[in-house]
């Protein structure tokens, strides 16, 4: 082979290595599920975040934003478990369910809504006990891949 021969062959090395290093890099973003990275409570006792003598003092109470897709199990503190049985994309509404210990709580239908009174308050077993509220921000579609898609939906969930 002669010297630009060897040049050319060198260049199209390059360029397919960085072909596919950019392939690779569209496959991963397309497929980043923010649900398979969410905190599990489960290994974060509230009393690790807080200390005792300012447990006692307070209601601790916390809220954050999810996106569950449909059929994942969400812990929750005391061994409690959320999981969107369905999501209605075009109904603008989701069929939640909480569990405990994988023994059903309660379960409830809910609309979108911004209205922060509009919360599903879910109750200890026993129900004397409120143990937090559930409010449905938005449900929608998530692209997997170039093929299928699936329901989720974005909760918000305070802690009581």
């Amino acid at each position: 082979m002669d010297k630009n021969s060897k040049k050319v062959a060198n260049v199209l090395k390059l360029l397919s290595i960085l072909i596919v290093i950019f392939i690779s890099s569209l496959i991963l973003s397309a497929n980043f599920v923010p649900s398979k990275y969410l905190k599990d409570f489960s290994e974060h006792p509230v009393e690790e975040i807080l200390p005792q003598e300012v447990f006692e003092e307070q209601t601790f109470s916390f809220s954050d934003r999810y996106v569950l897709s449909t059929g994942e199990t969400f812990k929750l503190p005391d061994n409690y478990n959320l999981i969107p049985r369905q999501i209605d994309v075009e109904g603008r509404m989701a069929w939640l369910e909480v569990s405990r210990n994988g023994d059903f709580v309660d379960d409830e239908v809910m609309p979108i809504s911004d209205d922060l009174e509009s919360g599903w308050d879910v109750y200890s077993e026993d129900g004397n006990e409120l143990m937090f509220r559930i409010y449905l921000n938005d449900v929608y579609q998530n692209k997997i891949d170039s093929v299928s898609t699936e329901s989720v939906c974005v909760v918000y969930i305070e802690m009581m």
